[in-house]
């Protein structure tokens, strides 16, 4: 069951974090600690919240080679 959450939370911050860095102007970094710490506050995991950090991480560095 870990994993399944893992999976997701990893899923979804690549697609939300990819969203958001496509769109000019926006600011990944500013908004990825607010996230997380709803995510902590929440309850998750700690393994849960080290792959939603590193979904987020790869879907930023793809979208920063987009120009």
């Amino acid at each position: 069951m870990l994993m399944l959450e893992a999976f997701l939370a990893a899923t979804v911050g690549g697609i939300l974090y990819s969203i958001i860095g496509i769109i000019p102007g926006t600011d990944e970094t500013a908004t990825m600690a607010p996230v997380t710490l709803i995510l902590v506050l929440l309850g998750f995991e700690p393994v849960v919240l080290f792959a939603w950090f590193i979904g987020i991480l790869v879907a930023m560095q793809i979208t920063h080679t987009i120009p």
